[in-house]
């Protein structure tokens, strides 16, 4: 976008957060005040309408939020899905605090948090697969390794757009080969997969396998404690 585009969505940003300084101070910031900006970081994302972009505020309060200029109404869904399941199943859940707005929204700032114990990163994988169990049957096809915050024992999922209207094809008949390729769960992105790009692109590839894979492992437990479990 412009700088003429940027000045404005910035000033909107600006507008929007002191509109709902009521909400994000009891929902986001734990009920702590605040009265000035102190660090404002745009171009997070890709720009949509007009240069608007994911946008992180840190607040004189000490907490950090994110705005993000679209509806966030999916992800508290598949939040809420998620509770329901980890609740049936008796586990423990963590859950992210959202405002939604109807064309855009905040987020409070997901830090991420090494396991402190060998249960916790066992824990860690427990929940990834219930991820990726959600995410196949809901037809969430976007969670990339970019979108995986590990927060000690769990993985938080930060960012979510699509929802395929029929979600999985487990039980249904296929038409053909890509089909069955394409329904199981690596068409959530959340695990790493091979895929071909061509010439003189592998190795560009093998370090997004490899960026992958580390997201899913050992990001959540720290230095010190694998060299103690080995």
């Amino acid at each position: 976008g412009s700088s003429v585009d940027s000045v404005r969505f910035t000033d909107e940003v600006t507008k929007r957060l002191k509109q709902d300084k009521s909400m994000i101070v009891k929902e986001l910031c734990d009920g702590k005040e605040f009265n000035a900006i102190d660090d404002m970081q745009l171009y997070l994302s890709d720009e949509h309408i007009s240069g608007q972009t994911v946008v992180r505020i840190s607040l004189d309060n000490g907490c950090a939020v994110y705005y993000k200029p679209k509806d966030l109404s999916v992800c508290r869904y598949y939040q809420q899905v998620y509770a329901w399941l980890m609740g049936q199943c008796g586990e423990k859940v963590f859950l992210y605090p959202q405002i939604c707005g109807k064309t855009y929204g905040w987020e409070k700032e997901i830090v991420r948090k090494p396991c402190s114990c060998k249960r916790e990163v066992e824990k860690y994988y427990e929940n990834i697969g219930m991820h990726l169990c959600i995410a196949y049957v809901l037809g969430v096809t976007d969670i990339h390794f970019e979108n995986v915050i590990a927060h000690g024992e769990y993985p938080v999922i930060t960012d979510i757009e699509f929802l395929a209207n029929t979600g999985c094809s487990a039980f249904t008949e296929k038409e053909n080969l890509q089909d069955y390729l394409s329904d199981n769960v690596l068409s959530t992105g959340l695990l790493p997969v091979n895929a071909w790009l061509g010439k003189g692109e592998i190795q560009a590839e093998s370090e997004m396998r490899k960026s992958n894979v580390c997201r899913l492992r050992c990001q959540s437990c720290s230095i010190k404690e694998r060299q103690r479990w080995q």
